[in-house]
């Protein structure tokens, strides 16, 4: 009965936590402003580094932007003058704006295409069930 109880409650809590998903020790979520606007949030533990903070971010933004039709992303800082989570658990906020076509030669440095990012990374397929290439 408490093994039940306890599998209930963890289903529960993944039920409320909408489009939060885990990397390694990274949790993000996605949280959708307008049809092209996106904040992105993640928050690591005590171990995490603030490159593999970056990392996390970047492959959930490039994630989030093909889930939704989109080719390119611009990323910007959203965390403000407020601080970055604690020494404890490191937190990173940006905004995406989401962009459809190629990218242009000469863009700002912080406008990414999708596709490239998820390849660089190697990132494996996450939802088989909707299909992958």
């Amino acid at each position: 009965m408490k093994r039940q109880w306890i599998a209930a409650a963890f289903a529960g809590v993944l039920a409320i936590s909408g489009s939060a998903a885990a990397y390694g020790a990274t949790t993000l979520s996605a949280a959708q402003i307008d049809p092209e606007t996106l904040e992105i949030t993640g928050l690591g533990d005590a171990h995490t580094t603030p490159d593999r903070m970056r990392r996390d971010v970047l492959l959930k933004a490039a994630e989030e932007t093909e889930k939704r039709g989109f080719d390119l992303f611009l990323m910007v800082d959203a965390s403000g003058a407020a601080p970055a989570g604690s020494a404890a658990r490191p937190e990173e906020k940006v905004l995406l704006m989401l962009f459809r076509g190629s990218k242009p030669t000469g863009g700002p440095a912080n406008l990414y295409r999708a596709s490239d990012v998820l390849d660089r990374f190697e990132v494996p397929c996450l939802t088989p069930a909707t299909g992958c290439d």
